[in-house]
């Protein structure tokens, strides 16, 4: 746990889902799942709002565990797959998720476009929840001369003003020579602030 920017909060981004959307099938992790309107869901019903229900099941008895030891302690997680959408359960409020919008339909278009827009919703949905919501993304992962940097100056402007906390990106400088660098030059400088020019 590390004392930081969450209003002197304790924080940590440990706890996570491994790098794939694989599941375990016994019995006892398929058992339906009573949402908050009191219907049951099950894997057969809709498999990703099921395990998302399942994995933040997990994820509020975690945090129970930690509030009683460090009260107001914010648990966050990695949140693509599965663990991306906004579950159909109660989740706990100092639960706050980093977003990783893994896999985007348009790594070219903002991600309020209509290519992008179950991922609009899922920003929405999880800032309606906190006001420490974190994003976690591939802008700089495997450039290959996108224009990445116009797609992320709207990215964070919209995070922005829906009120995110803070914003990563992976990335790796294998293609620096493909002229790369400038762009995440530029992307670097629109992170501190995105209203400026790209250009």
């Amino acid at each position: 746990a590390a004392r930081g920017a969450c209003g002197g909060a304790l924080y940590n981004c440990v706890f996570g889902i491994d790098d794939n959307g694989g599941v375990c099938q016994c019995t006892n992790c398929t058992a339906p799942i009573k949402t908050r309107d009191g219907t049951f869901i099950t894997p057969k019903d809709n498999h990703g709002l099921f395990y998302s229900a399942a994995y933040y099941t997990y994820l509020n008895q975690l945090d129970d565990a930690l509030q009683k030891v460090w009260p107001g302690y914010v648990t966050s997680t990695f949140a693509y797959f599965f663990a991306a959408p906004y579950p159909e359960i109660p989740v706990n409020k100092t639960i706050s998720p980093q977003l990783c919008l893994y896999v985007r339909k348009s790594m070219n278009e903002p991600v309020f476009a209509p290519a992008n827009q179950h991922w609009w919703k899922y920003y929405n949905a999880w800032a309606r929840h906190t006001d420490k919501l974190m994003h976690y993304d591939y802008y700089n992962l495997g450039f290959i001369l996108k224009p990445h940097a116009d797609v992320h100056k709207f990215d964070l402007q919209a995070q922005r003003d829906i009120g995110y906390l803070r914003n990563y990106s992976e990335g790796f400088s294998s293609n620096e020579y493909l002229g790369a660098a400038g762009e995440r030059w530029v992307m670097a400088r629109l992170t501190w602030n995105p209203d400026q020019d790209t250009e």
